[in-house]
């Protein structure tokens, strides 16, 4: 069978107005799982009170964001059908709450294409702001592995291997 996906991608403050874009284009098309008003606006608030918690000032070079994409192969979209693909994306966004917590999801949405969903996430790691925790090798490693485990396995996906080549198109 194919594969089920999922990748991340830090964001800073300085992309933010970009990431805003993408991301009000994007949703119009779209099926929302999870909303909010204005992602930068909401983002920014999340970031003020972050700021409250913590005693060092947030760098403004400092990842405020994780954009999740999670998708399947395309032999995967034909041999699950549309519905056990809805239930995939969907079972990953509940994987992505259990990791992050439900306040640090900003919004999530399902493309148009049907098989393909965004997630964005304010990585926040006992009370501060803290990317590395999420995106560091080992933490990507871990992800990889719990993500097939609790999502991927359950619907008969394959595990890619680690190191081998993979081509991103």
């Amino acid at each position: 069978m194919g594969y089920g996906i999922i990748r991340c991608k830090k964001i800073k403050q300085t992309a933010l107005n970009g990431l805003k874009i993408f991301w009000d284009s994007a949703v119009r098309d779209g099926e929302v799982l999870c909303s909010c008003g204005s992602v930068c606006e909401t983002i920014k608030e999340k970031l003020v009170i972050l700021q409250g918690r913590q005693q060092r000032k947030i760098r403004v070079d400092a990842p405020c964001a994780i954009h999740y994409l999670v998708t399947l192969s395309k032999s995967s979209v034909e041999e699950l059908g549309e519905i056990q693909t809805r239930d995939f994306l969907k079972e990953s966004l509940f994987f992505l709450t259990e990791l992050h917590g439900q306040s640090c999801i900003v919004a999530a949405f399902i493309t148009k294409v049907g098989y393909v969903m965004h997630v964005l996430v304010t990585p926040e790691k006992d009370g501060r702001l803290n990317a590395r925790a999420f995106t560091n090798r080992n933490a990507l490693r871990k992800l990889q592995d719990n993500f097939y485990q609790k999502v991927s396995l359950k619907y008969g996906l394959e595990k890619g291997m680690r190191g081998a080549d993979h081509r991103t198109r």
